[in-house]
Protein backbone atom coordinates (compact mmCIF):
# COMPACT_ATOMS: atom_id res chain seq x y z
CA UNK A 1 0.00 0.00 0.00
CA UNK A 2 1.44 3.36 -1.11
CA UNK A 3 0.24 6.34 0.94
CA UNK A 4 0.97 9.96 0.01
CA UNK A 5 1.01 12.60 2.76
CA UNK A 6 0.06 15.86 1.03
CA UNK A 7 -1.01 18.09 3.90
CA UNK A 8 0.76 21.30 2.87
CA UNK A 9 -1.99 22.83 0.72
CA UNK A 10 -3.59 26.07 1.95
CA UNK A 11 -5.88 26.57 -1.03
CA UNK A 12 -7.54 24.73 -3.89
CA UNK A 13 -4.75 24.88 -6.44
CA UNK A 14 -1.50 23.23 -7.45
CA UNK A 15 0.64 26.26 -6.69
CA UNK A 16 4.31 25.33 -6.30
CA UNK A 17 6.99 23.32 -8.04
CA UNK A 18 6.75 20.78 -5.23
CA UNK A 19 3.02 20.43 -5.84
CA UNK A 20 3.70 19.85 -9.54
CA UNK A 21 6.30 17.17 -8.76
CA UNK A 22 3.79 15.35 -6.55
CA UNK A 23 1.12 15.44 -9.25
CA UNK A 24 3.49 14.25 -11.98
CA UNK A 25 4.51 11.25 -9.86
CA UNK A 26 0.88 10.54 -9.02
CA UNK A 27 -0.17 10.60 -12.68
CA UNK A 28 2.35 7.91 -13.59
CA UNK A 29 1.61 5.36 -10.89
CA UNK A 30 0.50 2.05 -12.42
CA UNK A 31 -1.60 0.99 -9.44
CA UNK A 32 -4.05 2.53 -7.03
CA UNK A 33 -2.74 4.51 -4.07
CA UNK A 34 -4.00 6.57 -1.14
CA UNK A 35 -3.59 10.34 -0.78
CA UNK A 36 -4.10 12.01 2.59
CA UNK A 37 -4.78 15.72 2.03
CA UNK A 38 -7.14 18.53 3.10
CA UNK A 39 -10.55 18.36 1.48
CA UNK A 40 -10.14 21.68 -0.35
CA UNK A 41 -7.60 20.15 -2.73
CA UNK A 42 -9.36 16.81 -3.28
CA UNK A 43 -11.21 17.70 -6.47
CA UNK A 44 -8.04 19.14 -8.01
CA UNK A 45 -6.00 16.04 -7.19
CA UNK A 46 -8.79 13.78 -8.45
CA UNK A 47 -8.74 15.58 -11.80
CA UNK A 48 -5.20 14.32 -12.42
CA UNK A 49 -5.70 10.65 -11.55
CA UNK A 50 -8.62 8.30 -11.03
CA UNK A 51 -6.42 5.63 -9.44
CA UNK A 52 -6.44 7.13 -5.97
CA UNK A 53 -8.43 6.95 -2.76
CA UNK A 54 -8.57 10.34 -1.05
CA UNK A 55 -8.53 10.64 2.74
CA UNK A 56 -9.58 13.95 4.30
CA UNK A 57 -7.06 15.33 6.80
CA UNK A 58 -8.75 18.71 7.24
CA UNK A 59 -12.23 19.83 6.22
CA UNK A 60 -11.67 23.42 7.34
CA UNK A 61 -11.30 26.32 4.93
CA UNK A 62 -7.71 27.53 4.88
CA UNK A 63 -6.77 30.08 2.25
CA UNK A 64 -4.96 33.37 1.94
CA UNK A 65 -1.26 33.82 2.49
CA UNK A 66 1.09 32.24 5.01
CA UNK A 67 3.64 35.02 4.42
CA UNK A 68 2.24 37.30 7.14
CA UNK A 69 2.00 36.72 10.88
CA UNK A 70 -1.76 36.14 11.11
CA UNK A 71 -1.76 33.92 8.04
CA UNK A 72 1.23 32.01 9.40
CA UNK A 73 -0.48 31.37 12.74
CA UNK A 74 -3.64 30.17 10.99
CA UNK A 75 -1.60 27.87 8.76
CA UNK A 76 0.28 26.32 11.69
CA UNK A 77 -3.03 25.69 13.46
CA UNK A 78 -4.43 23.90 10.41
CA UNK A 79 -1.17 21.95 10.09
CA UNK A 80 -1.55 20.68 13.67
CA UNK A 81 -5.08 19.51 12.91
CA UNK A 82 -3.80 17.70 9.82
CA UNK A 83 -1.02 16.12 11.84
CA UNK A 84 -3.51 14.59 14.26
CA UNK A 85 -5.98 13.33 11.65
CA UNK A 86 -3.17 11.90 9.50
CA UNK A 87 -1.60 10.07 12.41
CA UNK A 88 -4.97 8.70 13.50
CA UNK A 89 -5.57 7.25 10.02
CA UNK A 90 -2.06 5.79 9.84
CA UNK A 91 -2.39 4.30 13.32
CA UNK A 92 -5.50 2.45 12.22
CA UNK A 93 -4.43 1.46 8.73
CA UNK A 94 -0.65 1.32 8.35
CA UNK A 95 1.13 -2.03 8.47
CA UNK A 96 4.46 -3.59 7.54
CA UNK A 97 3.65 -3.39 3.81
CA UNK A 98 2.82 0.34 3.83
CA UNK A 99 5.13 2.72 1.93
CA UNK A 100 4.66 6.32 3.02
CA UNK A 101 5.59 9.07 0.56
CA UNK A 102 5.84 12.63 1.87
CA UNK A 103 5.23 15.24 -0.82
CA UNK A 104 7.48 17.63 1.11
CA UNK A 105 9.18 18.12 4.46
CA UNK A 106 6.34 20.26 5.86
CA UNK A 107 5.75 19.79 9.58
CA UNK A 108 2.21 18.50 8.93
CA UNK A 109 3.73 15.64 6.90
CA UNK A 110 6.64 14.85 9.22
CA UNK A 111 5.03 15.04 12.68
CA UNK A 112 2.77 12.02 12.02
CA UNK A 113 5.94 9.98 11.47
CA UNK A 114 7.26 10.97 14.90
CA UNK A 115 3.96 9.96 16.50
CA UNK A 116 4.13 6.64 14.65
CA UNK A 117 7.66 6.05 15.91
CA UNK A 118 6.74 6.90 19.51
CA UNK A 119 3.67 4.67 19.50
CA UNK A 120 5.15 1.75 17.58
CA UNK A 121 2.99 2.06 14.45
CA UNK A 122 4.59 0.00 11.67
CA UNK A 123 5.26 0.76 8.02
CA UNK A 124 7.59 -0.73 5.40
CA UNK A 125 9.48 2.45 4.55
CA UNK A 126 9.26 6.23 4.29
CA UNK A 127 10.25 8.32 1.24
CA UNK A 128 10.16 12.10 1.08
CA UNK A 129 10.88 15.03 -1.21
CA UNK A 130 13.20 17.80 -0.06
CA UNK A 131 13.30 21.04 -2.03
CA UNK A 132 15.64 23.46 -0.27
CA UNK A 133 16.58 24.64 3.22
CA UNK A 134 14.59 27.68 4.30
CA UNK A 135 16.99 30.63 4.79
CA UNK A 136 17.58 32.51 8.01
CA UNK A 137 15.37 35.60 8.49
CA UNK A 138 18.29 37.96 7.79
CA UNK A 139 18.64 36.30 4.39
CA UNK A 140 15.00 36.99 3.48
CA UNK A 141 14.71 40.79 3.19
CA UNK A 142 11.12 41.94 2.91
CA UNK A 143 9.63 38.87 4.60
CA UNK A 144 8.24 39.23 8.13
CA UNK A 145 11.01 38.28 10.56
CA UNK A 146 8.91 36.05 12.81
CA UNK A 147 7.28 34.24 9.89
CA UNK A 148 10.70 33.45 8.40
CA UNK A 149 12.05 32.38 11.78
CA UNK A 150 9.09 30.08 12.43
CA UNK A 151 9.34 28.63 8.92
CA UNK A 152 13.01 27.74 9.34
CA UNK A 153 12.50 26.41 12.87
CA UNK A 154 9.57 24.18 11.89
CA UNK A 155 11.47 22.87 8.89
CA UNK A 156 14.39 22.08 11.18
CA UNK A 157 12.10 19.98 13.38
CA UNK A 158 10.77 18.19 10.29
CA UNK A 159 14.27 17.43 9.03
CA UNK A 160 15.24 16.07 12.44
CA UNK A 161 12.29 13.68 12.27
CA UNK A 162 13.19 12.62 8.73
CA UNK A 163 16.77 11.83 9.75
CA UNK A 164 15.32 9.20 12.08
CA UNK A 165 12.45 7.87 9.99
CA UNK A 166 13.05 8.25 6.21
CA UNK A 167 14.82 5.59 4.17
CA UNK A 168 15.01 7.66 0.97
CA UNK A 169 15.07 11.44 0.50
CA UNK A 170 14.55 12.73 -3.05
CA UNK A 171 16.33 16.01 -3.84
CA UNK A 172 16.29 18.30 -6.85
CA UNK A 173 20.02 18.87 -7.30
CA UNK A 174 23.47 18.30 -5.86
CA UNK A 175 23.03 21.56 -3.94
CA UNK A 176 19.96 20.11 -2.24
CA UNK A 177 21.98 17.01 -1.42
CA UNK A 178 24.73 19.12 0.14
CA UNK A 179 22.16 20.98 2.23
CA UNK A 180 20.96 17.68 3.67
CA UNK A 181 24.50 16.49 4.30
CA UNK A 182 25.05 19.69 6.28
CA UNK A 183 21.98 18.74 8.34
CA UNK A 184 23.53 15.39 9.22
CA UNK A 185 21.71 13.10 6.77
CA UNK A 186 23.27 9.82 5.63
CA UNK A 187 24.44 10.27 2.04
CA UNK A 188 23.30 6.72 1.21
CA UNK A 189 19.69 7.77 1.79
CA UNK A 190 19.79 10.80 -0.52
CA UNK A 191 18.63 10.34 -4.12
CA UNK A 192 19.08 13.14 -6.68
CA UNK A 193 15.91 12.68 -8.73
CA UNK A 194 15.58 16.27 -9.93
CA UNK A 195 12.54 17.80 -11.58
CA UNK A 196 11.46 17.84 -15.21
CA UNK A 197 9.29 19.09 -18.02
CA UNK A 198 6.59 17.35 -20.04
CA UNK A 199 7.78 15.71 -23.22
CA UNK A 200 5.17 17.39 -25.43
CA UNK A 201 6.44 20.91 -24.68
CA UNK A 202 8.37 20.88 -27.96
CA UNK A 203 5.15 21.59 -29.89
CA UNK A 204 5.29 25.18 -28.60
CA UNK A 205 8.65 25.90 -30.22
CA UNK A 206 6.99 27.00 -33.46
CA UNK A 207 5.11 29.88 -31.80
CA UNK A 208 5.89 33.34 -33.20
CA UNK A 209 7.71 35.45 -30.66
CA UNK A 210 6.72 38.98 -29.61
CA UNK A 211 9.88 40.99 -29.00
CA UNK A 212 8.29 43.40 -26.53
CA UNK A 213 6.61 40.89 -24.21
CA UNK A 214 8.08 39.70 -20.94
CA UNK A 215 6.58 37.02 -18.74
CA UNK A 216 6.82 36.16 -15.05
CA UNK A 217 5.86 32.65 -13.90
CA UNK A 218 5.76 31.84 -10.20
CA UNK A 219 3.89 32.53 -7.00
CA UNK A 220 2.94 36.19 -6.73
CA UNK A 221 4.74 36.93 -3.49
CA UNK A 222 7.90 38.38 -1.97
CA UNK A 223 10.00 35.21 -2.11
CA UNK A 224 9.50 34.69 -5.84
CA UNK A 225 10.40 38.32 -6.52
CA UNK A 226 7.03 39.52 -7.83
CA UNK A 227 7.29 42.83 -5.99
CA UNK A 228 10.94 43.20 -6.97
CA UNK A 229 9.88 42.87 -10.58
CA UNK A 230 7.39 45.73 -10.33
CA UNK A 231 10.25 47.97 -9.14
CA UNK A 232 12.54 46.62 -11.89
CA UNK A 233 9.97 47.36 -14.57
CA UNK A 234 9.53 50.88 -13.20
CA UNK A 235 13.26 51.44 -13.76
CA UNK A 236 12.98 49.95 -17.27
CA UNK A 237 10.07 52.25 -18.15
CA UNK A 238 12.26 55.31 -17.64
CA UNK A 239 14.28 54.40 -20.73
CA UNK A 240 11.92 52.18 -22.72
CA UNK A 241 8.15 52.33 -22.54
CA UNK A 242 7.45 49.82 -25.34
CA UNK A 243 6.91 46.61 -23.40
CA UNK A 244 4.39 44.56 -21.50
CA UNK A 245 4.86 42.01 -18.74
CA UNK A 246 2.42 39.22 -18.02
CA UNK A 247 2.35 37.83 -14.48
CA UNK A 248 1.26 34.20 -14.21
CA UNK A 249 0.93 32.33 -10.94
CA UNK A 250 -1.04 31.86 -7.77
CA UNK A 251 -1.20 34.61 -5.22
CA UNK A 252 -3.36 35.74 -2.33
CA UNK A 253 -5.86 38.51 -2.98
CA UNK A 254 -3.87 40.83 -0.73
CA UNK A 255 -0.63 40.21 -2.66
CA UNK A 256 -2.35 40.71 -6.01
CA UNK A 257 -3.85 43.97 -4.76
CA UNK A 258 -0.46 45.10 -3.51
CA UNK A 259 1.05 44.40 -6.93
CA UNK A 260 -1.73 46.28 -8.70
CA UNK A 261 -1.30 49.25 -6.38
CA UNK A 262 2.47 49.29 -6.89
CA UNK A 263 2.00 49.13 -10.65
CA UNK A 264 -0.43 52.05 -10.67
CA UNK A 265 1.75 54.17 -8.40
CA UNK A 266 4.77 53.46 -10.62
CA UNK A 267 2.97 54.40 -13.82
CA UNK A 268 3.01 50.81 -15.06
CA UNK A 269 -0.72 50.21 -15.23
CA UNK A 270 -0.67 49.92 -19.05
CA UNK A 271 2.44 47.73 -19.06
CA UNK A 272 1.44 44.99 -16.63
CA UNK A 273 -1.13 42.21 -16.92
CA UNK A 274 -1.71 40.20 -13.75
CA UNK A 275 -3.34 37.01 -14.98
CA UNK A 276 -2.86 34.89 -11.88
CA UNK A 277 -3.47 31.18 -12.44
CA UNK A 278 -3.90 29.96 -16.02
CA UNK A 279 -4.11 26.48 -17.46
CA UNK A 280 -0.86 24.80 -18.50
CA UNK A 281 -1.54 25.15 -22.23
CA UNK A 282 -2.06 28.92 -22.00
CA UNK A 283 0.99 29.31 -19.76
CA UNK A 284 3.25 27.53 -22.25
CA UNK A 285 1.79 29.41 -25.21
CA UNK A 286 2.42 32.77 -23.55
CA UNK A 287 5.91 31.68 -22.51
CA UNK A 288 6.77 30.52 -26.03
CA UNK A 289 5.72 33.89 -27.52
CA UNK A 290 7.64 36.05 -25.04
CA UNK A 291 10.89 37.96 -25.41
CA UNK A 292 12.17 36.57 -22.12
CA UNK A 293 11.17 34.92 -18.87
CA UNK A 294 11.80 37.24 -15.92
CA UNK A 295 12.62 35.15 -12.87
CA UNK A 296 13.72 37.30 -9.91
CA UNK A 297 13.13 34.49 -7.40
CA UNK A 298 15.18 34.73 -4.20
CA UNK A 299 14.91 31.07 -3.17
CA UNK A 300 14.75 28.02 -5.42
CA UNK A 301 15.14 24.30 -5.24
CA UNK A 302 15.07 23.84 -9.01
CA UNK A 303 13.28 26.36 -11.26
CA UNK A 304 10.84 24.45 -13.47
CA UNK A 305 9.79 27.59 -15.37
CA UNK A 306 13.45 28.32 -16.17
CA UNK A 307 13.86 24.78 -17.50
CA UNK A 308 10.76 25.18 -19.69
CA UNK A 309 11.86 28.55 -21.04
CA UNK A 310 15.36 27.42 -21.96
CA UNK A 311 14.05 24.28 -23.63
CA UNK A 312 11.80 26.48 -25.77
CA UNK A 313 14.72 28.77 -26.62
CA UNK A 314 13.31 31.67 -24.58
CA UNK A 315 15.98 33.79 -22.86
CA UNK A 316 15.84 34.00 -19.07
CA UNK A 317 16.84 36.83 -16.75
CA UNK A 318 17.23 35.76 -13.13
CA UNK A 319 19.13 36.36 -9.93
CA UNK A 320 22.39 34.45 -9.66
CA UNK A 321 21.18 31.76 -7.27
CA UNK A 322 23.68 28.92 -6.88
CA UNK A 323 21.13 26.25 -7.80
CA UNK A 324 20.15 28.01 -11.03
CA UNK A 325 23.79 28.49 -12.00
CA UNK A 326 24.60 24.84 -11.30
CA UNK A 327 21.62 23.45 -13.22
CA UNK A 328 21.30 25.86 -16.13
CA UNK A 329 24.48 27.93 -16.22
CA UNK A 330 25.77 26.27 -19.38
CA UNK A 331 22.95 27.66 -21.48
CA UNK A 332 24.02 30.74 -23.45
CA UNK A 333 20.57 32.33 -23.28
CA UNK A 334 20.32 32.63 -19.51
CA UNK A 335 21.29 35.98 -18.00
CA UNK A 336 22.35 36.06 -14.35
CA UNK A 337 22.29 39.31 -12.39
CA UNK A 338 23.37 39.93 -8.82
CA UNK A 339 20.65 39.20 -6.29
CA UNK A 340 18.52 42.23 -5.37
CA UNK A 341 20.35 44.41 -7.91
CA UNK A 342 17.31 45.85 -9.60
CA UNK A 343 19.24 48.33 -11.74
CA UNK A 344 21.35 45.56 -13.23
CA UNK A 345 18.24 43.50 -13.87
CA UNK A 346 16.57 46.45 -15.65
CA UNK A 347 19.70 47.11 -17.74
CA UNK A 348 19.62 43.53 -18.95
CA UNK A 349 16.01 44.00 -20.03
CA UNK A 350 16.95 47.17 -21.93
CA UNK A 351 19.52 45.15 -23.84
CA UNK A 352 17.07 42.35 -24.63
CA UNK A 353 14.48 44.81 -25.89
CA UNK A 354 17.04 46.48 -28.13
CA UNK A 355 17.99 43.23 -29.79
CA UNK A 356 16.00 41.79 -32.65
CA UNK A 357 15.35 38.33 -31.24
CA UNK A 358 14.33 35.95 -33.98
CA UNK A 359 16.09 32.66 -33.37
CA UNK A 360 17.88 31.66 -30.19
CA UNK A 361 19.88 28.66 -29.19
CA UNK A 362 18.08 25.69 -27.74
CA UNK A 363 18.66 24.10 -24.36
CA UNK A 364 20.06 20.66 -25.13
CA UNK A 365 21.05 17.61 -23.18
CA UNK A 366 24.68 18.18 -24.06
CA UNK A 367 24.63 21.51 -22.16
CA UNK A 368 23.63 20.04 -18.81
CA UNK A 369 22.94 16.61 -17.29
CA UNK A 370 19.74 17.95 -15.73
CA UNK A 371 17.57 18.14 -18.83
CA UNK A 372 14.97 15.47 -18.17
CA UNK A 373 11.26 14.88 -18.44
CA UNK A 374 8.81 13.94 -15.69
CA UNK A 375 8.96 10.40 -17.06
CA UNK A 376 12.65 10.37 -16.17
CA UNK A 377 11.94 11.67 -12.66
CA UNK A 378 9.30 8.99 -12.12
CA UNK A 379 11.68 6.30 -13.37
CA UNK A 380 14.22 7.32 -10.72
CA UNK A 381 11.82 7.69 -7.83
CA UNK A 382 9.75 4.58 -8.60
CA UNK A 383 12.75 2.34 -7.94
CA UNK A 384 12.43 3.22 -4.26
CA UNK A 385 8.64 3.07 -3.87
CA UNK A 386 8.37 -0.75 -3.82
CA UNK A 387 5.58 -0.66 -6.37
CA UNK A 388 3.73 -3.93 -6.67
Amino acid sequence: MLVFLANQFIGKEIATGGDILFIEILKRLPNKCIVIAPSQIHSTIQSYSSRIDLIDSDSGKQGGSASNILGGIATVWRYLIRTYTTYRWLRNNSNESTVIYLTGDFICNTLPLLLMKINGVKCEKVCTNFFHRNPLPKERPGNPYWVSLASRWLQGIGLSILRQTAQNIFVLSEIGKNELLAEGFDSKKIVVSGAGINADISKYRSQKRMINRFIFIGRLNITKGAFDLIEILAILARSNSHFECIFIGHGSDSDKQRMATMAEQSGLKDHIIIKGFVEEEEKLRLLATSTALLFPSKEEGYGIAVHEALYLGIPVVCYNLDVLKSLFGRSHIINFVHQNNQSEFASTLVRLLSESIKETGQFTEQETPYLQTWDDVFAIQSRYLNLR
